[in-house]
């Protein structure tokens, strides 16, 4: 019996040795590689893969005449804790006065903050209904479409384990 199992393994594993993307325009793994077309290895050949970009990499390189001479000074810092350190911020005319306003989220805190675009003081703060996750947080669309010239703000929360989408206006009240 270990002898016809190990026959069985040998041939499967001698038959998907010579299995390859048949067809590279049609839009299916032929192999069962995981591939398709032209993201398959065995289509990189292939004249219909010849401006596919994966594998075709161009060296692109621009050497400096000389190290390019520049520093950095801090303009504006906003009030502490008004975000975190792995944060996003979110920067945009929330209330279509024309000087952009940026979003930032506090998870620790359970807080939402608008900052005055011209010196990053707070103009607008709102505790979360819970904790407001740090990575893919806060979507603002732009204050003209909402017809209202306030526009909203869409943040990821989790409350009890549950993730929710919370929406808030331009000055930090929940809808």
């Amino acid at each position: 019996m270990r002898k016809l199992w190990l026959a069985a393994i040998l041939s499967l594993m001698y038959v998907s040795s010579f299995a390859q993307e048949t067809l590279c325009g049609n839009g299916l793994d032929d192999d069962n590689d995981g591939f398709i077309d032209c993201f398959d290895g065995d289509c990189f050949a292939n004249s219909i893969c010849k401006d596919f970009y994966i594998g075709q990499d161009k060296p692109c390189q621009d050497i400096p005449i000389k190290p390019a001479d520049f520093s950095l000074a801090q303009k504006l810092a906003s009030p502490d804790r008004t975000t975190s350190t792995w944060g996003r911020i979110d920067v945009g005319d929330l209330d279509a006065d024309g000087i952009p306003e940026v979003i930032t989220l506090n998870p620790a805190d359970k807080k939402l903050y608008i900052l005055k675009g011209t010196d990053l003081s707070i103009k607008y703060s709102a505790v979360t209904s819970g904790i407001p996750e740090y990575y893919d947080h806060v979507i603002g669309d732009v204050a003209s479409s909402t017809g209202s010239g306030c526009a909203r703000i869409f943040i990821a929360e989790v409350v009890g384990g549950k993730y929710f989408i919370t929406c808030y206006d331009c000055k930090a009240n929940k809808l």
